[in-house]
């Protein structure tokens, strides 16, 4: 399945000729194969989100992901991004997938749909959603894989993290070749977009293209997207801290007992109680 689906994003991102060389269409069948397009995107983009659903169902409580899809359902920005042959829909597909993945425990397929939307997507921006991905795996490797076989040792611990450092540069690797040979077939030499995108933002200017706009224009871009919703993912973190803060310094209290979920993530049942 991962195989298949790497290669059906692979796909969607190569160019609309090599689309109509593999399906029998003209010129005449260009808007069906706008529609088809976007079809597989929207079809991509539901599954993915069914996996981060379900995953949050399973692992934390269901009444959690019954109001995580009522807030989804609601936002206009994933109703919009979901059909767009676009790099940050992509990213938004695949970080779904990842963080169904590491709800569920297997980090290592978190990490390997973090790497695909780095790597093949050619955004690499997008790489700071998936620096705690990265570093949840390297705290279970290091703390919680530890506990369960009741070895303080730091030798254990640094060889699992060695591990999660080599199979993340390994596949790295692995999923880079696949992208520059793909590119080296259809530009007919060696290219790196991940580079080429750094210089044109650093150096060639290409950062200010679009024009530069003010802080207001981010929130106020966040706010028609995700309406309240974006609120409460700001105002989330302080209000789980503080919950902890006050559950810590009453810990006899009723209030701050209700809710405490229960993340059956291998090796991390207990830690993320809060």
């Amino acid at each position: 399945l991962i195989r298949q689906q790497l290669f059906n994003l692979l796909l969607l991102q190569s160019s609309t000729t090599t689309t109509q060389e593999i399906l029998p269409l003209d010129d005449d069948d260009k808007p069906l194969l706008f529609a088809m397009l976007r079809s597989s995107l929207i079809l991509l983009s539901c599954y993915s989100e069914l996996s981060f659903l379900s995953s949050i169902h399973d692992t934390i409580s269901p009444t959690l992901a019954h109001w995580t899809a009522f807030c989804s359902f609601t936002t206009a920005g994933n109703f919009h991004a979901s059909p767009a042959l676009l790099p940050s829909s992509t990213v938004m597909i695949l970080w779904r997938l990842s963080a169904a993945n590491q709800l569920r425990g297997w980090d290592g397929y978190a990490i390997l749909w973090g790497l695909v939307a780095v790597l093949a997507v050619g955004w690499p921006f997008c790489a700071v959603l998936f620096v705690s991905t990265g570093l949840w795996a390297l705290w279970k490797a290091a703390v919680s894989s530890s506990l369960e076989r009741n070895d303080d040792g730091i030798g254990m611990r640094c060889r699992l993290m060695v591990h999660v450092l080599i199979r993340t540069a390994l596949h790295a690797i692995v999923i880079q070749a696949i992208v520059m040979m793909i590119d080296y077939y259809y530009y007919g030499k060696i290219v790196s977009p991940i580079w080429n995108i750094f210089v044109y933002n650093a150096t060639a200017g290409g950062d200010e293209l679009y024009g530069v706009e003010p802080l207001s224009y981010y929130v106020k871009n966040l706010l028609l997207n995700f309406n309240v919703v974006g609120l409460l993912g700001i105002l989330s973190l302080p209000i789980l801290l503080g919950r902890k803060l006050l559950a810590s310094s009453f810990p006899q209290t009723t209030l701050f007992r209700l809710g405490d979920g229960h993340y059956s993530s291998s090796g991390a049942s207990d830690s993320l109680k809060i």
